[in-house]
This record gives C-alpha cells, sequence and structure tokens, in this order.
C-alpha cells in the first residue's frame, strides 16, 4: 500500500531540492549554539544551492553603531581565508551601501564592488569583493543585520543572483534570524549565568580572604553560611552549623532580664536597617568566653523585601582589655593604683554638679605630706616611693566606700568626702594625723616619723568652680603647713570674693586676718 501524494509538496524538481535544502537548514539550525554554528549550518546552502563560496553575518551592534562581520570562506585551499571564522568591526555611519543594507527591507545587490560607487573601495581593495549580495534579517521588527553572500577576486568574477536565488534567499534569511534570534538569547542567558557565577566565585573568595566573621541567616534566624573566620571563631562547621539558629551558633550570652539570648536577627528585620552591637558577651562552641562587636544588616532584595540577614562580627576581648587598661592608666597614679589628678578634677566636676541643688554638699581635703623630701633625698627615689605607697594604705584606711583618695603629684593627695561636712572631715583628719604618729617608716638602717597637713573645704551650693574650689583646698593646705613644727588639720568654707573662715584644732575663739583664708 502506498500512501496518496502530499498536494502541498512541490511538483517541480528544482522546487524539491529547495525545499529540501531549507529544511535541512532548520536541522542544522537546530543543533546551533553560537555564531560560528550559525555560518556552519547557512554555508552548505551558499555552497550547493546559491553556487556562492563565500558565506558572512553582519550583525548590528547597537552599542557602538558597528556592524560585527563574522565570515567564513571555504573550496579547500588552505590559506588563512580557508575555513576559519574571520572577525571584522565595520562603522556603519558614513558607509553608504552599509546604511543602505541596515535601512532595507529588500535583497541588496551590488553587481560589481571595483565599480558600484556605494562601495568602500579601501576595504574592496584589501578583501578583493566583486558581487555582493545582503539579506536583511529582520525578527519581529527588530534589525539583526544582515545574511551576506558572494564572489571574490578574478577567477569567480561577477555573478549577480537569479530571481530564483532572491526569493529562496530571503527564505532562507527568514530561518536564520529565528536561529539567531535564539542564539543571541542563549549567549545572554550563558554570559548572565557566567556572570553569576564569577560574582559568586569573587564573593566567596572575598568572604574566605576577609578576617572579619561572617554568618548569613534565613528571615527565621537559622544559618546558612558561615565563612572561616566565623568557623574559626564560633568553633562551627559550615555543615554543622547550617539551619542551627543563630544564637546557638554564636554562642550568644542570655540578656539580663530575659530568659533568652538576644535575636540579633529579628531586630534588624524589625527596623530594616544596620543594628550594631558592641561588646556582646558570647561562648563559643570550643574556647574561652569572648566579647564581640557585631553589625545585623538586612539583606534586601528587589522590591525592599528583607528575606535574610548578615552578621559581621569580630572578637574585641584583647582589644576591650587593652581599652580598660589604658583607661585604667589614664585615671590612676601607676605608683600607688590611686585616681590621678585627672580623676580627682574629674570627680569633683561631677560632685560641683551636683551640689547645683542647694541640699548636696561634700568636703574635699588636700593633704601634703611633711618632710617627703629629706625622706626621698636621704634614701634615694625607690625608698620616696614606698614611703608612698604606705602612707597611701593607711590613708585608705581611714576612708568609707564613697570616698575617694587620690594621688595628685608629687606627695600630695586629694580626698573628696562624700555628703559630709566640716566638722566630719576634722574628725577625718584627727584620725589620719593620729595614724601617722603611730607610724614609722623604716628603710634599711633608717627609721622615720611621718606627718601631714591637711586643708579641707567645703563643696555645696555656693562654690564657685572647681577650681577656686581647688584652689581654696591648697591654701587652706598651706596654711596648716606654716602653723608651726606640729601637724594640726585646717579647716575652711571658701567663699570666693568674700572673707573665709579657718578653724586650727585646739585654740580658741577666731580672730581676723586678712587674707585668703582666715585663720582663727
Amino acid at each position: 500500500m502506498t500512501l496518496p501524494p502530499d498536494p502541498m509538496a512541490p511538483h517541480d524538481p528544482q522546487e524539491r531540492r529547495h525545499s529540501d535544502a531549507l529544511l535541512q537548514l532548520c536541522k542544522r539550525l537546530e543543533r546551533a549554539w553560537t555564531l560560528s554554528d550559525v555560518l556552519d549550518a547557512v554555508k552548505p546552502m551558499g555552497e550547493s544551492v546559491f553556487d556562492y563560496r563565500h558565506v558572512w553575518l553582519a550583525l548590528i551592534d547597537d552599542a557602538s553603531g558597528m556592524l560585527d562581520f563574522l565570515t567564513h570562506t571555504s573550496g579547500g585551499e588552505e590559506s588563512a581565508l580557508s575555513r576559519q571564522l574571520q572577525t571584522m568591526k565595520i562603522p556603519v555611519k558614513g558607509d553608504a551601501l552599509l546604511e543602505e543594507i541596515m535601512q532595507a527591507t529588500h535583497v541588496v545587490v551590488v553587481e560589481d564592488a571595483r565599480t558600484d560607487p556605494r562601495t568602500n573601495k579601501a576595504v574592496v581593495a584589501v578583501l578583493h569583493n566583486r558581487t555582493i549580495v545582503n539579506v536583511p534579517l529582520i525578527m519581529a521588527n527588530q534589525r539583526l543585520g544582515a545574511l551576506g553572500m558572494g564572489t571574490y577576486g578574478d577567477e569567480e568574477g561577477v555573478r549577480p543572483p537569479k530571481p530564483w536565488q532572491i526569493a529562496l534567499m530571503q527564505a532562507t534569511a527568514g530561518h536564520l534570524a529565528v536561529a539567531l534570534d535564539r542564539v543571541r538569547f542563549m549567549t545572554a542567558q550563558r554570559e548572565a549565568e557566567e556572570a553569576l557565577l564569577q560574582e559568586k566565585e569573587r564573593l566567596q573568595v572575598t568572604l574566605h580572604s576577609i578576617s572579619d566573621a561572617v554568618v548569613t541567616t534565613d528571615a527565621a534566624g537559622l544559618v546558612q553560611y558561615l565563612n572561616p573566620a566565623a568557623q574559626a571563631l564560633t568553633g562551627w562547621s559550615l555543615t554543622a552549623a547550617c539551619g542551627r539558629r543563630h544564637q546557638e551558633v554564636l554562642g550568644l550570652a542570655i540578656e539580663a532580664g530575659a530568659d533568652t539570648a538576644p535575636d540579633l536577627v529579628g531586630r534588624a528585620l524589625a527596623q530594616g536597617s544596620t543594628q550594631l552591637h558592641g561588646k556582646l558577651r558570647s561562648t563559643p562552641q570550643a574556647g574561652a568566653p569572648l566579647l564581640m562587636d557585631l553589625s545585623a544588616s538586612p539583606l534586601l532584595r528587589p522590591g525592599g523585601h528583607a528575606d535574610g540577614v548578615v552578621l559581621v562580627f569580630r572578637d574585641v576581648t584583647e582589644a576591650s582589655r587593652l581599652s580598660r587598661e589604658m583607661e585604667f592608666q589614664a585615671m590612676h597614679d601607676t605608683l600607688t593604683s590611686l585616681g590621678n589628678r585627672r580623676a580627682f578634677e574629674h570627680l569633683l566636676a561631677q560632685a560641683f554638679a551636683a551640689t547645683r541643688d542647694a541640699r548636696a554638699h561634700h568636703c574635699v581635703c588636700y593633704l601634703d605630706l611633711d618632710n617627703f623630701k629629706v625622706i626621698n633625698d636621704t634614701c634615694g627615689h625607690a625608698a620616696g616611693d614606698e614611703l608612698l605607697r604606705q602612707v597611701a594604705r593607711l590613708f585608705l584606711a581611714h576612708l568609707q566606700p564613697q570616698d575617694l583618695l587620690c594621688r595628685l603629684g608629687g606627695d600630695e593627695f586629694g580626698i573628696l568626702l562624700w555628703q559630709q561636712d566640716l566638722q566630719q572631715a576634722l574628725q577625718l583628719a584627727e584620725r589620719m594625723q593620729q595614724g601617722l604618729a603611730a607610724f614609722r617608716f623604716g628603710w634599711r638602717d633608717h627609721v622615720f616619723s611621718v606627718s601631714v597637713s591637711i586643708g579641707a573645704v567645703m563643696l555645696d551650693a555656693a562654690t564657685e568652680s572647681v577650681g577656686a574650689l581647688l584652689q581654696a583646698a591648697d591654701s587652706a593646705c598651706y596654711v596648716a603647713k606654716d602653723g608651726g613644727p606640729q601637724p594640726h588639720p585646717c579647716l575652711c568654707r571658701e567663699r570666693p570674693c568674700s572673707g573665709a573662715a579657718l578653724w586650727r584644732h585646739g585654740m580658741g575663739q577666731p580672730h581676723r586676718a586678712c587674707a585668703a583664708a582666715r585663720p582663727v
């Protein structure tokens, strides 16, 4: 049994050959993945059907305004033009023939490139063109370029296409435009995927090379990625950490007054911006507890939606220790470990601010060891340093926890008696002098007795400034030291721009003296 003939099939043998050629072209184009594949697919049509050995593609580059010429030649010769892909770029603007080709909807034929006024004679001299045939490549009203065929040199000569060839060329160009559009799409997709892969690789290399620890989570706060620095800091491997709560992986400590560790991811997502957390306490899976500074930033997708958070953190345990040590050194005397003058003035400024409320009052004492220079000169600086350390411990034994003792420099000390008055300061001064009276400082074969001069002033609402306060305390101490060989305290109520009353322990009624601090 034979099938009836297809009524749509061409009856003319030439038409059948052309239809078969187009069918074979379509099959080859289906396997085309690159522009070179497209040229390979159309080349047999140029040779066997159109009798043109030279076939090329002229593709528009909209960004540069140039035409990319991809040329295939064949014929068996072992020349540089034989079966190899050649690429040229030629500007469209200013070239009459190219401008016509890029605007035409019909086949553009140049019978002889040597004589046709539209051709670029410099290019013709290099390429030896003779007949040039260009068929527009248009897909969905988008101009892709042109399919070109032709002859070269005197051997091939001038051979313009016949009408049936022009018609078949247009049909060929239609299939070619579809294939080119598909290849361009696949090329763009492949380039995008390669760019994405390269970007991912660069990101991975960056994350692996930076010293900061980086953890990414989803919106629920479950870990998705850790870079090597984060793995080293937390003690978790990437495989073990993925899918676990970030609080667990980071080893975050439970906050005061809370039942769980802080939800850093939830806070960042709720605020919609980077959240900074300083000195978070963490206990890594393996290792000692540490402090870390951390930033939590939402991972925003196009449209502003956040589907995760990136946590960047670093170990600041040692830096925090050094900072505290520097702060301590800046505010403390290295010899006695007491506060220094800077710390004393800082605390006085705070106390001064508190006394702007008339109900607050404090007492400031200025102490100066007597004959310290004699001991220092006789036995050396080492002896003087040891004397200062022992006297500092003796002074501290008489103070209450809220009081402040500082070494102001040399053999001078300052005391801030919190919420105490002059009478209480007098009692403290007597106890300290009695303690010193019983104290003997021994250094090698020397034994010394030590005394101290103490000046005290009130810090209350009447105090004008910290500077005036310190000047008055120093003046009171000077008056006490100038009172004679017997140690005694000198107390005064500092009132700038007016007389101040001074009391000397063990004396009777006050008398007047014209001085900044008036002895009684």
